[in-house]
């Protein structure tokens, strides 16, 4: 694959602006998630692989007393791997997480950062023939977001692609949803998928989205290059800027009366068609 120039970083705010603050009530675009934050994630089996995905952990707390089964695992697992090991009650669970989807167990993060694309990507293709990429158009849902998370790390995708800007952020719904896929799969980020996806095809990826309004079925696919598969938000879809950057688009077939798929779900069924073709 023939290297290219990355996109062009978006030039900072200078200090000192003195432009006017935006009127009450005036929409204005949200801070991403920060990286550099420690994060809290829950559930015994995200728990469990983020341990075991070597993911760099402050404390481990677990529902005590701690005996037997899944959660002298993690107890076992952490001590291994020299995360310190609390027992707690399901009040301060329930306090340091703000909710109770805990099932006893909840683990800090040191920060994990930021993966950009540009510098990320030329890594994970080493030794690949046909990398096989899952970009999101501004997922909303953290459940969407980790459920597609899933079924890209069974499947064996390379990484997924995502956006700086509104997009489903990687936190502890995402990670619970994906069973602990999310400590495995690399996750890549660009500020603009559209910029990510100019990227890409300079790069030498075939850029397909996913639209019911395309009239090439999935089935028809013949994946002979390193893949993008751009999938839309939930209800809009895929945005113009983006449709703007793909190389073509294709559709799931639909033999029923419902017309379209969830988008974890639609995620799930192009990645194993392509992955049976590319077998």
């Amino acid at each position: 694959m023939t290297d290219s120039t990355p996109p062009r970083p978006r030039r900072p705010r200078p200090q000192g602006d003195n432009r006017p603050a935006p009127r009450p009530g005036a929409w204005r675009k949200p801070d991403p998630p920060d990286p550099n934050a420690p994060l809290w994630i829950s559930g015994r089996h995200p728990v469990l692989e983020a341990l075991r995905a070597g993911l760099p952990a402050r404390r481990l707390l677990l529902r005590g007393p701690v005996q037997s089964g899944l959660l002298a695992e993690l107890r076992q697992e952490a001590r291994r791997r020299g995360v310190a090991v609390t027992e707690a009650d399901n009040a301060l669970l329930d306090r340091t997480l703000k909710h109770t989807e805990h099932r006893g167990a909840a683990l800090e993060l040191e920060p994990l950062g930021e993966r950009l694309l540009t510098t990320e990507l030329p890594k994970l293709e080493a030794g690949l023939a046909r990398p096989l990429l899952l970009v999101l158009d501004g997922l909303q849902d953290p459940q969407n977001l980790g459920a597609v998370a899933r079924s890209s790390e069974a499947a064996g995708v390379t990484a997924l692609v995502v956006g700086r800007w509104a997009q489903a952020p990687l936190g502890d719904a995402a990670f619970r949803a994906s069973a602990g896929a999310l400590a495995w799969l690399p996750v890549l980020v660009v500020d603009e998928v559209s910029e990510g996806l100019e990227w890409l095809g300079r790069r030498g990826y075939h850029r397909l989205g996913l639209s019911e309004k395309s009239s090439q079925a999935l089935d028809t696919l013949n994946p002979s290059q390193p893949l993008a598969i751009v999938l839309g938000g939930e209800g809009r879809g895929l945005s113009q800027r983006v449709r703007e950057q793909l190389d073509g688009a294709v559709a799931i077939p639909m033999r029923g009366h419902v017309g379209s798929l969830n988008a974890s779900v639609a995620a799930a069924v192009v990645i194993y068609q392509v992955t049976g073709m590319q077998a």
